[in-house]
């Protein structure tokens, strides 16, 4: 907590692995409820002026029923890596819109899974153009203050 609370205090971003990892699977280290006691730590209970804090796998890869419960609309920002195909798509597109399209990115998790699989998939969901355009490129590229 004390390196995430300095990384977003001099403005760096950091992106958690969250949920379960297929690697190492018996612990689990980054479930939703500690994850929402992390924010709670660094973020004091207010709400930062920008997230900083990126969750890798729609918020915590196979624990997504707790991630609606807990975690939507906290302010992190959600990359859906690895989660295509993995979560229920109805449930994918719930999550996405409850948090916010402008709070998802887009990832693969590669070589984990395909990059153009992953693409394809997402291109599929019965998301708007302009959500998908958020998603995929227009998110990132205003947390990396791009002009474009």
């Amino acid at each position: 907590v004390r390196i995430i609370s300095y990384a977003v205090s001099i403005g760096l971003f950091m992106i958690l692995h969250a949920g379960i990892d297929i690697g190492l699977p018996e612990v689990v280290h980054c479930p939703p409820e500690r994850t929402l006691r992390m924010l709670r730590q660094v973020y004091g209970g207010a709400v930062p002026e920008e997230r900083r804090i990126i969750l890798a796998h729609t918020g915590g890869w196979e624990q997504w029923d707790q991630v609606e419960e807990l975690l939507v609309g906290e302010p992190v920002y959600l990359d859906i890596s690895f989660s295509m195909g993995m979560i229920r798509d109805e449930q994918l597109l719930r999550i996405i819109r409850n948090h916010g399209t402008e709070n998802i990115l887009f990832a693969t998790d590669s070589p984990w899974a395909g990059q153009k699989e992953t693409l394809e998939y997402f291109r599929a969901l019965p998301l708007s153009k302009d959500e998908k355009e958020q998603i995929l490129w227009k998110n990132a590229a205003r947390l990396l203050d791009l002009s474009l």
